[in-house]
């Protein structure tokens, strides 16, 4: 009789047992439908391409195209707002342009940043080359590294400072200046980003035959630094574009296509 009753109270047991993990999947499953609803409603939302069924993982989802998702990363300071040591250096730029430029205003967020490079700005602005030749390089450069706020920003610089809007064009879309300087300017300091530096004794040649000095090359490697700065930080931040910079936006795909 005691075998029966321990048999009794372990068929109890079991059932109360299945009951209990009958509840537990029933729960799983409402979480994970629930968290199959939330997944849903965010590619909705957001963009994302759900994955095909069939012989994908779980988490195997398609992202869209980085530009979609990129987010501001630092905030946009101001002469008021920025650590003490950025100060005076934004109230300066501010004093030169007519306002901040947003690259600045990221930058500001680390003074060591910053104030180097307006060290580096100024002393390639304060150099040999003139206001349009100076715009050309940038604005190759800005093109070659695919940074499209200094892309933006480079193209309505060079327009308002007499480049023909075809010869803007021309570099925006991954070619040369029709004028024969521009153009070995252009070439050398796109050659300078594209090689790490290793450019060729002909690079150098086209350089000087357009008459530029073997010294200038030293001087298209500072403008490299001061784009390098300015588009690292905007593309790793997700810096915006401005209004007023706003109708030159440009996107890597777009020199892709042309």
């Amino acid at each position: 009789m005691a075998a029966v009753e321990r048999g009794r109270r372990q068929d109890s047991s079991n059932r109360r047992l299945g009951c209990e993990r009958s509840t537990i999947t029933c729960r799983v499953i409402e979480s994970r439908q629930a968290a199959g609803l939330v997944r849903e409603q965010a590619f909705a939302t957001q963009g994302l391409a759900r994955p095909a069924r069939r012989g994908c993982r779980r988490h195997d989802y398609a992202l869209p195209l980085k530009e979609d998702i990129t987010m501001q990363r630092f905030t946009l300071q101001t002469a008021e707002s920025a650590p003490e040591k950025s100060r005076p250096a934004l109230k300066a730029l501010e004093e030169k342009f007519g306002f901040l430029p947003n690259v600045m205003a990221t930058m500001a967020n680390n003074p060591v940043l910053l104030n180097g490079f307006v060290s580096s700005f100024g002393s390639f602005h304060g150099g040999s080359f003139d206001e349009i030749e100076k715009q050309v390089l940038l604005l190759t450069n800005a093109v070659t590294i695919k940074c499209p706020w200094t892309v933006a920003a480079h193209s309505t610089f060079a327009i308002e400072d007499g480049i023909a809007e075809s010869e803007v064009k021309a570099i925006r879309d991954g070619s040369l200046p029709t004028d024969p300087k521009y153009a070995a300017l252009s070439a050398l300091t796109r050659a300078l980003i594209e090689n790490k530096g290793n450019v060729s004794d002909a690079d150098i040649d086209a350089f000087t035959s357009a008459g530029y000095s073997e010294a200038q090359i030293l001087e298209v490697v500072t403008g490299v630094g001061v784009s390098t700065m300015a588009a690292t930080t905007t593309n790793m931040a997700g810096t915006p574009i401005e209004e007023r910079f706003q109708p030159q936006a440009w996107s890597p795909a777009a020199a892709i296509a042309a």
